[in-house]
């Protein structure tokens, strides 16, 4: 992505300028839509299973498995929406 932006803001004397607009916004478009994916699969993960048929362990080993994903999920996202400020 960051190599689509750095390309962007060099200057050219062609057209190809709309075309790498749009290549950003696909890519951008597939990657919001891979980090709404992954939200989902996380919260389906959090209530998969037979919570009766589990143990007390096992329920805090799946939530700190939840948790952890989360977090490095969210971090990631961030990390995006920032490049993505910082390009435009």
């Amino acid at each position: 992505m960051k190599i689509l932006h750095t390309k962007r803001l060099k200057v050219t004397f062609n057209d190809d300028e709309t075309k790498q607009e749009q290549e950003i916004d696909m890519m951008t478009r597939e990657i919001t839509v891979h980090f709404k994916q992954s939200e989902s699969l996380l919260t389906k993960f959090g209530r998969q299973g037979d919570e009766d048929s589990i143990t007390q362990t096992e329920k805090i080993v799946r939530y700190n498995i939840q948790r952890s994903i989360a977090k490095k999920l969210q971090t990631l996202s961030m990390s995006f929406r920032s490049s993505q400020k910082v390009q435009n």
